[in-house]
């Protein structure tokens, strides 16, 4: 830009930032740090050797679909990112708010998000075919 070197990760990281931003102050600080982290450990990595990269990129993107994988079945649903790619955006800060409901914390708006969208729904366990309500407490 203008002859000055601006990293396509600057680029996205920051506007990954600002959308979370919009949507909620404290979550959208909590994955400003998360993306700074992940950023600096990204930066590491790719100055290594091609094998450290492509083993290190490939892990965790396996690892990341296993996840994604074993967390759809679980609660019975298919990946929102199919419908509409939002949705690839959108995961990372719903996994990040839904462990700050699991750990207690935002219970005002996790409430307020389960009054507007509807309680949870999971596998009903040893039978993939039902599933159950989850309400908060």
């Amino acid at each position: 830009m203008g002859g000055l070197h601006v990293p396509l990760l600057l680029v996205v990281g920051l506007g990954a930032t600002a959308y979370y931003l919009a949507l909620d102050l404290r979550f959208g600080l909590t994955m400003a740090s998360l993306i700074a982290a992940a950023s600096l450990l990204a930066v590491r990595v790719a100055a290594g050797s091609t094998g450290t990269w492509l083993a290190v990129g490939l892990g965790l993107f396996g690892v990341g679909w296993v996840v994604q994988l074993v967390g759809h079945y679980y609660e019975g649903k298919k990946p929102a990112f199919l419908d509409d790619l939002s949705g690839l955006l959108i995961g990372p800060l719903f996994v990040v708010a839904e462990s700050a409901f699991a750990l207690g914390l935002r219970s005002q708006l996790h409430a307020a998000i389960v009054l507007d969208a509807g309680p949870t729904n999971t596998r009903v366990q040893g039978n993939p075919r039902r599933t159950r309500a989850v309400v908060p407490r």
